[in-house]
């Protein structure tokens, strides 16, 4: 089996249970990040995000679209960093 591995246009910054910030980059990191770092109860975002990065990694969708279910579903769990300036390139990006 052969994934398709791509880095995302900018990173999903998470943070975990010890105040460690993860910088994200593809849906390959995302999807070990879940798999290993996600110790908290997912919420209806996580298998959502789980299939998109799967589908990323595979090809059937583009990185960017399994980025944006992953921010939805750290967002969901209050595990996503937000400085400034990534804000701000969130809302470039998004327009």
């Amino acid at each position: 089996m052969t994934f398709r591995y791509r880095r995302w246009s900018m990173p999903v910054i998470v943070l975990s249970d010890e105040g460690v910030e993860y910088y994200i980059q593809s849906p390959e990191e995302a999807l070990e990040h879940m798999q290993r770092g996600w110790t908290f109860r997912p919420g209806s975002q996580y298998q959502k995000a789980r299939r998109a990065l799967l589908s990323a990694m595979h090809g059937q969708i583009g990185a960017e679209e399994a980025r944006e279910a992953f921010l939805a579903a750290a967002i969901e769990a209050g595990r996503i960093v937000m400085y400034p300036a990534y804000v701000d390139r969130l809302t470039a990006v998004s327009a």
